[in-house]
């Protein structure tokens, strides 16, 4: 599989001391990145959006480690969060090393190219194993 591209993932964790929901930022490193703009026909025009397929191989990274070795499914991650890491519907991703963020809206301030997780599929068996991540802005 070619890899063009790191990213980073925004997943949505709630603070037990605060009570108040944040975003862990994750950074992968040799993904394979694939964006499209899709255009619809609607009543009045047309409406177009960015639509993003993002697939992390086996020699993906994070932090120098396999990135599937700690890739657990968002139930599965609910039991053993400790050293482990998903991603779920609704989590945000950027293109490239992205920075700390307190809302998905702050995204937007540094001109990045980003969007929102709407889709995922757990392909680790077969002859190419990776996690497939779908979304659009």
């Amino acid at each position: 599989m070619l890899t063009n591209a790191d990213i980073t993932l925004y997943s949505r964790r709630m603070n037990l001391q605060t009570k108040q929901a944040g975003y862990i930022s994750l950074v992968i490193e040799h993904v394979s990145w694939y964006s499209s703009c899709d255009v619809t026909a609607v009543a009045g025009g047309l409406v177009s959006s960015d639509t993003y397929r993002i697939r992390i191989p086996e020699k993906a990274f994070i932090d120098g480690k396999p990135a599937l070795d700690g890739y657990l499914s968002p139930s599965d991650y609910q039991a053993e969060p400790e050293g482990h890491w998903t991603v779920e519907n609704g989590d945000y991703f950027c293109l490239g090393k992205g920075p700390e963020i307190d809302k998905p809206s702050d995204l937007g301030k540094y001109h990045l190219i980003y969007g929102q997780v709407r889709s995922l599929r757990d392909n680790r068996r077969g002859g190419l194993p990776h996690i497939r991540i779908e979304g659009w802005r």
